[in-house]
């Protein structure tokens, strides 16, 4: 006869060779036969996740919590997925509880202060980075996201130290150039942020914020047609970033003084 744990297994093989679909529907019987069995709600929710059914991942995992609070893959999965419905604030708790059960993982250190990073919470999204470097000192993103905090800060040195070791291990990194870039320009070092910014661009030229930070060197440096080109490239790709329409304005101005003052 069926029981959970010959469905559970059905389950495993369709999951390890693809199949899953079969997957789903051998852990949803697991499921029925067994509402307790913790292995058949977190595979399902993984399952589900490759489906690219959210909300259903989330029940699933919140299923497996709800089982086993201690078990730290299931918090982390359920916290990944808040962050991606936009809810930080439960994203944050959610990676803060994978940690206490697992205080090396990684991964969840990283995610954490990257979310700390786009909450504005600076000193403990830097925190830790340092404590994912210190594990892992080889991941560009990691260096990136502690010199952007250091950029934030305003402790531009630093984060160009930052910046330089996101570069040294990828050197093509368009993200480290522009913020290195910037960091560059607040220095006032005009030629290096000027080098990096158009290093940005060329290896994508679809970062707006590289077009606008660069608009800004040009206009401080008093080339302003050049600042003008450069903002109103930021402002086709997306006009609705707030600096791009303020800066395009501005620069506009500028330019038609320049030539008044020339005639």
């Amino acid at each position: 006869p069926e029981d959970a744990a010959h469905c559970l297994a059905r389950g495993n093989s369709c999951l390890q060779s693809g199949r899953v679909e079969e997957a789903l529907r051998a852990y949803d019987r697991a499921i029925e036969l067994n509402p307790d069995q913790l292995e058949s709600h977190f595979n399902r929710g993984n399952v589900l996740l490759r489906l690219q059914r959210q909300s259903e991942a989330l029940a699933a995992f919140e299923r497996a919590i709800a089982i086993s609070p201690e078990l730290a893959m299931a918090h982390y999965n359920r916290a990944t997925l808040l962050s991606a419905a936009g809810r930080t604030d439960e994203a944050r708790q959610g990676y803060e509880r994978t940690l206490a059960l697992d205080p090396n993982f990684m991964q969840a250190r990283f995610n954490l202060g990257a979310l700390l990073l786009a909450q504005g919470d600076l000193p403990q999204a830097l925190a830790c980075m340092d404590a994912v470097i210190a594990h892992a000192p080889n991941v560009p993103q990691a260096h990136l996201t502690r010199g952007t905090a250091l950029l934030k800060m305003k402790r531009l040195p630093e984060a160009i130290q930052s910046l330089d070791r996101a570069l040294a291990l990828n050197a093509q990194y368009p993200e480290a150039l522009s913020n290195r870039g910037s960091a560059r320009l607040g220095l006032r070092q005009y030629d290096a942020a000027e080098a990096d910014l158009t290093a940005a661009i060329r290896f994508n030229p679809q970062q707006v914020e590289s077009y606008h930070l660069l608009g800004n060197l040009l206009s401080e440096t008093k080339r302003h047609e050049e600042a003008l080109a450069a903002y109103q490239r930021g402002y086709d790709l997306n006009p609705a970033l707030p600096s791009a329409l303020t800066n395009l304005l501005g620069e506009m101005a500028a330019v038609n003084d320049w030539h008044w003052m020339d005639e």
